[in-house]
């Protein structure tokens, strides 16, 4: 009689995917299949959780990508540094600490 996979606590598998999400990612990013990421993160003794499992969180996981990406495209967000600030005539003020107060500063 074959012996049955003993069971892993619950949301157990989720916090293994979350522990190897960048191997993940980088192995998918490669071309790897779910089969073939889920094996080699059992070889290596990273999971521990069912393929099945695995490909759950590897669906929510494309999804959260794929959400992210059309996020940046409708909502493209610009990063303001000094130079791009010059570029459009601002001037730069800085931030200057006055160390020793003046008698108008104190209580």
């Amino acid at each position: 009689m074959a012996r049955k996979k003993k069971r892993i606590p619950r949301n157990m598998g989720r916090i293994e995917f979350i522990a190897c999400h960048d191997v993940i990612d980088a192995m998918r990013v490669q071309g790897y299949d779910n089969k073939k990421i889920h094996a080699a993160l059992v070889k290596k003794g990273k999971v521990t959780m069912s393929y099945a499992t695995f490909c759950y969180h590897m669906v929510r996981f494309l999804k959260e990508i794929r959400e992210r990406q059309e996020q940046s495209e409708h909502h493209p967000t610009q990063i303001y540094t000094q130079t791009i600030f010059k570029q459009h005539g601002y001037k730069d003020h800085g931030f200057s600490v006055n160390k020793t107060p003046s008698s108008d500063e104190m209580i």
